[in-house]
């Protein structure tokens, strides 16, 4: 637990730190497209329950990849995303091809978009409950900062369970929105915590593509 808190704090601190120095969620069974192993491949069309094209693009093994055009616009005030696959010894995911990765964090990764921050820490959960993660989390982020939960939620990312925690932070760098999921790897016993930032507040674009980047995360 000690360990918990001492990493989850750095990570706090190093994001404040960073910052003072410098969707197709809702898709149902009318969606479009072809299965490989279980996952999506090539193009696809996604559409909501009403059987509406959201969004088309094209699929690599379960994850975009490369330019997907939406029916409205996205963070980037654009209706298209170009999407980057990236790799690691831990697990793959989606980032946007714009979105800058720093190499010099104490994240495991930290990607930036002006406003927006996604960075990324894993965990030991020391055979804890998900659920009992998630309040850990909950009250290191009250401890810390000035606090409002806005939503708790236990969901399922590619089969793995996880937790997602929508929260306003007033930090002193000026964050003020925040999106954290708690992604549980049962073989290795490790959470893996995706912590979304946003010093402009809400906004439905933002929640848009965070959820899409954490519903990317296949783990290993």
């Amino acid at each position: 637990m000690k360990n918990f808190k001492n990493r989850f704090s750095i990570l706090l601190l190093s994001v404040i730190l960073v910052y003072s120095s410098s969707c197709t969620g809702g898709a149902d069974d009318r969606s479009n497209g072809s299965l490989v192993n279980n996952k999506r491949q090539g193009i696809w069309d996604i559409k909501n329950d009403n059987g509406v094209i959201i969004a088309s693009g094209n699929y690599n093994n379960g994850l975009k990849e490369g330019l997907w055009q939406y029916a409205g616009n996205n963070y980037n005030n654009k209706n298209e995303i170009d999407w980057n696959i990236l790799k690691y010894d831990w697990g793959t995911l989606n980032i946007p091809a714009e979105w800058v990765l720093h190499k010099d964090s104490l994240a495991v990764l930290d990607a930036r978009y002006n406003n927006l921050s996604l960075n990324v820490i894993i965990l030991d959960s020391e055979e804890k409950k998900l659920n009992s993660i998630a309040f850990e989390v909950e009250s290191l982020n009250k401890s810390k900062v000035s606090y409002e939960l806005i939503e708790k939620s236990f969901v399922s990312i590619n089969n793995f369970p996880a937790f997602l925690l929508r929260q306003k932070m007033e930090l002193p760098n000026g964050i003020n929105y925040c999106e954290q999921f708690g992604v549980y790897n049962k073989k290795d016993q490790s959470i893996f915590l995706l912590s979304f930032f946003n010093n402009r507040g809400y906004s439905y674009e933002a929640h848009k593509v965070f959820s899409e980047i954490a519903f990317s995360v296949q783990l290993f």
